[in-house]
């Protein structure tokens, strides 16, 4: 059941996966009319604005200290390694929408403000559980929804309204080959746990420094590495537990990181400086390069707007 960020009636997950928001103004309240067909004399020009968000997440490792048994998972990924670091990895999708359609004179505009959910699971994709998740702990792996669209119906103003369909998706980390810096697909949340380890607190045979050829303590063991770029990354030192989450115990503590975490997912696309971005799907431009690189990071969202989300 997910967590509500809002007094709105809880919906059940099957509400929240494989929504749909296009607009149809026949399900809109305090509208009426045809969006679509001929315009009569007794229609007027009207705008309408729409956005949602959403975010798949999972929590990977980052560090690693020695171990002693073989397991797999977010408290230990091999016979030698527990993990001493944790961090959230996001791939999200915005859309923003204006439209410009045809109403009857003495239609009415409105205002629905965007609400959000949030659907934790208890256990990894390795089907180890970590504790209870309740509230706004976000668990091993989840996602962020929109329940209910921003929705604006106002008057067409030529000078302020603009019409455009926008759909990003964009990912809080990198993954690249070790040798050749290819870039691979960077929206594959079912990614193995151990690509995501850069640092070892430990040497063996196969550490051989920096995957660029700076300082050494990267794990270059693995053929590939995914890294994180930009994003919030709500770190938790040592082995992950739910407990050791900042909702444990204290739900104000937790729904304000939940939101902190939407805001600066959102600033991954609306910042104006190409570096704090996420990174699109495929990136190719960067290939032989140790960072993505501008092209290939998401365009600029100069629409989207968290004033519009009702965190209430």
């Amino acid at each position: 059941m997910p967590q509500d960020l809002t007094p709105a009636v809880k919906p059940t997950r099957e509400i929240i996966e494989g929504c749909d928001w296009t607009p149809n103004v026949s399900s809109i309240g305090d509208a009426s009319g045809s969006a679509s067909g001929s315009v009569s004399s007794a229609d007027e020009a009207w705008c309408r604005t729409t956005q949602t968000f959403d975010s798949d997440y999972v929590r990977v490792p980052s560090y690693t200290k020695p171990a002693a048994l073989d397991l797999v998972g977010l408290s230990q990924v091999s016979a030698v390694d527990n993990i001493n670091q944790t961090m959230l990895y996001h791939v999200t999708t915005l859309h923003n929408k204006q439209e410009k359609v045809y109403l009857p004179v003495g239609t009415s505009g409105f205002t629905q403000y965007q609400t959000l959910a949030l659907n934790a699971q208890s256990t990894d994709q390795y089907a180890n559980s970590y504790g209870v998740v309740s509230g706004f702990i976000m668990g091993p792996q989840g996602s962020l929804n929109t329940i209910k669209p921003f929705i604006k119906q106002e008057k067409w103003n030529d000078l302020a309204h603009h019409e455009h369909d926008i759909t990003q998706v964009g990912s809080t980390f990198g993954l690249v080959q070790a040798s050749s810096l290819e870039w691979q697909k960077c929206t594959e949340l079912g990614d193995p746990l151990s690509v995501y380890i850069t640092m070892r607190a430990f040497w063996r045979g196969l550490e051989i420094g920096n995957l660029f050829g700076g300082n050494p303590g990267w794990n270059a063991a693995n053929t590939y590495f995914k890294e994180n770029f930009v994003g919030p990354r709500y770190k938790l030192n040592g082995a992950y537990n739910t407990s050791a989450e900042y909702a444990w115990n204290d739900i104000i503590a937790g729904k304000s990181q939940v939101i902190y975490t939407i805001q600066q997912l959102v600033n991954c696309f609306t910042a104006s400086s190409w570096y704090n971005r996420a990174g699109i799907p495929v990136p190719t431009l960067s290939n032989g390069s140790e960072y993505i690189v501008e092209g290939d990071r998401v365009a600029q969202n100069i629409y989207y707007d968290t004033l519009r989300h009702d965190y209430s």
